[in-house]
């Protein structure tokens, strides 16, 4: 069946006696619109109604932020984060997310170090751990990416980046095998993963396994979110085999 996304107009309170009114009520209607699936514009009226309510509670301050990370509004997530984390300073979540708004920044080293300190109480979060893998693996600390990658995919199994981004890391480190693997799992678990098809097909190639290569590519181009990356390669590949 042909797949559509709802669209949500409006959302109303079950017990409208014992509902909060005026602008903490319409903060309380728009997070629940939000949570279940707003768009960007859903984003901003939160922004408008938080502004005009100031609620003592940072929950929705949090809803907040992930949209404007969701959409990519880095500066003002920010924003955002640095008023939650004025009223409570060593909030796990709002660290995290910081990072990964000065990581959209184009701060990395700042958000490598936010991250990290965020991690340091020893808890494991594997989103946070595979972004921090992911920003060390962008500046050349290989290593160390695969300590956090490694942490990321144990912690939560079906993480597919993690597993794409490990497979990265061991191919900087010429472990091809372990890449390979990587790569593999992350198809296992995501088969429309355009990133891992991508990647397999450069290694198999590389590796002189074209027929390998080519199933996958192949596999890909019929399965494969994006599949015009995937065409390209084999097309380029494929007519270098006829000459």
């Amino acid at each position: 069946l042909k797949e559509t996304l709802p669209i949500i107009v409006d959302a109303m309170f079950l017990d409208p006696q014992q509902a909060p009114t005026g602008a903490l009520g319409e903060v309380y209607r728009v997070v629940a619109i939000f949570r279940a699936g707003g768009g960007a514009h859903v984003v901003d009226r939160l922004e408008t109604m938080l502004d005009k309510a100031k609620p003592p509670e940072l929950v929705p301050y949090l809803d907040l932020v992930r949209g404007q990370l969701n959409y990519r509004r880095y500066a003002a997530a920010e924003s955002t984060l640095k008023f939650i984390l004025a009223r409570d300073p060593a909030h796990d979540l709002a660290n995290k997310w910081l990072g990964i708004a000065l990581s959209g920044l184009k701060q990395t080293d700042k958000a490598i170090e936010t991250i990290r300190k965020a991690l340091a109480s020893g808890k494991p979060d594997p989103v946070a751990e595979y972004n921090l893998g992911r920003l060390l693996l962008g500046t050349g600390r290989t290593q160390e990416a695969v300590k956090y990658l490694k942490r990321a995919v144990e912690h939560r199994p079906a993480l597919v980046p993690a597993w794409y981004q490990l497979g990265n890391a061991f191919v900087r480190l010429k472990k091809v095998e372990d890449a390979l693997r990587c790569y593999k799992q992350a198809l296992e678990i995501s088969p429309t993963y355009t990133n891992a098809y991508a990647a397999l097909g450069r290694i198999l190639l590389e590796k002189g396994d074209r027929a390998e290569a080519f199933r996958y590519l192949r596999h890909g181009v019929k399965v494969a979110v994006n599949p015009k990356p995937l065409a390209a390669i084999l097309a380029k590949h494929e007519t270098a085999e006829q000459k």
